[in-house]
């Protein structure tokens, strides 16, 4: 059944647990998940690969929305324009995002750092 447990059992209970506890709480990657991101580097090689995916489907989306408004330009010079200068855009944007992966790469290479990307 359930028991009647006031806020201050509760505090107390928590406390007893906290300052009673025969073993000491240990941070590492096997008892608290959260630290296999202890250094900025692990956390870029998990968000980096995330954000080059992010950016080829937004170059994916960007070069159908460009290709559907130049298909429905009617020979409308202005539309035409418009849908070339989204597909521009859109492959150049890409290509900024290697050009920078790549330049990372670069820097670890030169200076000998190894980096598990």
């Amino acid at each position: 059944m359930f028991h009647d447990y006031t806020l201050l059992d509760l505090k107390n209970h928590f406390l007893y647990t906290l300052v009673m506890s025969p073993t000491p709480f240990e941070i590492n990657p096997t008892t608290f998940p959260g630290a296999k991101f202890m250094t900025i580097a692990n956390l870029m090689n998990i968000f980096l690969p995330l954000l080059m995916i992010g950016a080829a489907l937004l170059l994916l989306v960007m070069l159908l929305y460009g290709g559907f408004t130049l298909i429905t330009a009617g020979g409308n010079p202005e539309n035409v324009a418009k849908a070339q200068k989204i597909m521009t855009f859109a492959i150049l944007g890409l290509v900024i995002v290697i050009l920078s992966f790549l330049a990372v790469k670069l820097i670890t290479i030169m200076f000998n750092i190894s980096v598990p990307i």
